[in-house]
């Protein structure tokens, strides 16, 4: 059994590979107590892992946890993945390859065997990341902006006033959408959505240009099913939802086949 490790800025996700594909998804939050613990019991039922295949983006306590339980449950020593120059039909745009996040050179590496043409991949997690394919399988570059949750909590920190983590006010009913809202927090959530959206919106027309043909938009981290809905309707190519995007990529970095050209051809 192989081993893929994405540890993010607030949770770690995995998946185990026995033979071909992914299996065994599951993820744990770092926040909440006793998490080391929780990740032996889930990974009990995997078996024995012989190879772990990882991208750290949480910082080097984190890190060095993620290391020592590594080394006490398998005595192995993960591999830990890093931006390239040049590798798995992508071409990094960074000066310096190695400041790219592991996280995003993985879903750059996966967008690459999955997807024809053009490629714009946001990561929608406690940061929200986009980054731009051009059909050639180079990288053109990216944002990064603020996530939904971080906006939001600098809101409570800055303007104490607006008693966000407040219920909606009687009546309000916040459906996801970017409608008005008739209440403080309701008006937050659907503020910082829409404007993350947009945000996206903006990217996807920066990165045609680029690009010079319109990309697919693959959307991958755990706010990309509200934020998909916040699209524009209609939009040719739809959005994609690549949950695991990262995960498929570390497997890519691996050796493992995750198929190819599985998206939409143009």
């Amino acid at each position: 059994m192989i081993l893929l490790l994405d540890a993010g800025n607030t949770r770690i996700k995995w998946a185990a590979v026995h033979g071909a594909g992914l299996s065994e998804a599951g993820h744990e939050a770092y926040a909440e107590p006793g998490w080391r613990q929780r990740l032996i019991r889930a990974w009990e039922p995997l078996g024995r892992a012989e190879r772990v295949v990882a991208s750290c983006v949480a910082g080097e306590t984190v890190r060095s946890e993620l290391a020592a339980l590594l080394a006490e449950r398998w005595d192995l020593v993960p591999d830990w993945v890093a931006a390239r120059g040049h590798g798995w039909g992508v071409s990094n745009a960074y000066a310096r390859p190695e400041r790219l996040g592991p996280d995003r050179w993985a879903a750059l590496v996966a967008a690459r065997a999955l997807f024809e043409g053009p490629v714009c991949v946001v990561d929608c997690g406690s940061a929200v990341t986009l980054d731009v394919l051009d059909a050639q399988g180079r990288h053109l570059g990216g944002w990064i902006l603020p996530g939904l949750d971080m906006m939001r909590r600098v809101l409570a920190e800055r303007t104490g006033a607006l008693g966000l983590g407040r219920e909606p006010e009687r009546g309000s009913q916040d459906e996801g959408g970017a409608e008005l809202g008739t209440d403080t927090q309701t008006c937050i959530d659907r503020g910082t959505r829409a404007a993350v959206a947009a945000t996206i919106e903006r990217g996807l027309r920066a990165a045609a240009s680029a690009a010079g043909a319109t990309p697919t938009c693959v959307l991958t981290g755990g706010d990309a099913p509200t934020l998909q809905r916040l699209l524009a309707p209609g939009r040719e190519p739809a959005p994609v939802l690549a949950p695991q995007l990262v995960l498929q990529g570390l497997a890519r970095i691996a050796d493992i086949d995750i198929g190819s050209h599985a998206g939409p051809r143009r």
